[in-house]
């Protein structure tokens, strides 16, 4: 007597497997294509530079908001050296005379 194997193809769960299924397929392929890279490093040799570099350069470079922050920190660096450089002057001796 041969065996019955009923399937029905209109099962939406069946359905929906199968196209995760595809979804899945086509990321593991684009994931294997994909050139991974360890970075290492120690610590403050600029790796977080390294990422943040190729991220703007390859990607999408920066958002709005990271705009925004960066101008902050890019000020308040520049008021810190400015003043390290005022405080400084005595013992740096510039080769200019300075005017009050």
């Amino acid at each position: 007597m041969p065996a019955l194997c009923i399937c029905n193809n209109n099962d939406p769960n069946r359905r929906a497997s199968k196209e995760l299924d595809k979804k899945i397929n086509v990321w593991m392929k684009q994931y294997r294509k994909s050139i991974k890279l360890l970075l290492l490093g120690a610590g403050e040799s600029g790796k977080t530079t390294i990422i943040k570099q190729m991220k703007i350069l390859h990607i999408e470079g920066f958002s709005d908001a990271e705009r925004k922050e960066k101008v902050l920190e890019i000020r308040c660096n520049l008021l810190e050296a400015i003043k390290e450089l005022t405080e400084n002057m005595p013992y740096l001796k510039p080769p200019i005379t300075l005017h009050n």
